[in-house]
């Protein structure tokens, strides 16, 4: 009879568990998408802000002409990187809930 018991206990615990885990696999799923399409919607919108950034950064630490064109092409080029990036992480979100479309 003490065996019996001993044996239950534990695999209600492993059972419950294993409930748990699963419940909440979702809403992980869920919170990491919601989390993506934030920064990439923060990387799009901000992105255009990296060219005055990246001029007054070079601009600081380089002599003043080639301070301003060095940051004006870093700046542009982390600005594209930036958009494209933000682009791709908001549709990478959205793309499992594009199934749901059809209901609209």
């Amino acid at each position: 009879m003490i065996m019996n018991s001993l044996f239950k206990r534990p695999s209600l615990l492993l059972l419950f568990v294993l409930a748990v885990a699963c419940l909440t696999a979702g809403e992980t799923a869920a919170a990491q998408d919601t989390g993506r399409f934030a920064q990439g919607f923060y990387n799009t919108t901000t992105g255009a802000l990296e060219i005055p950034y990246q001029i007054v950064n070079s601009t600081l630490t380089k002599p003043f002409p080639f301070g301003v064109v060095d940051g004006a092409v870093r700046g542009t080029l982390y600005s594209v990187t930036k958009i494209f990036g933000g682009l791709f992480d908001m549709g990478a979100a959205a793309a499992p809930y594009a199934k749901y479309a059809i209901f609209l």
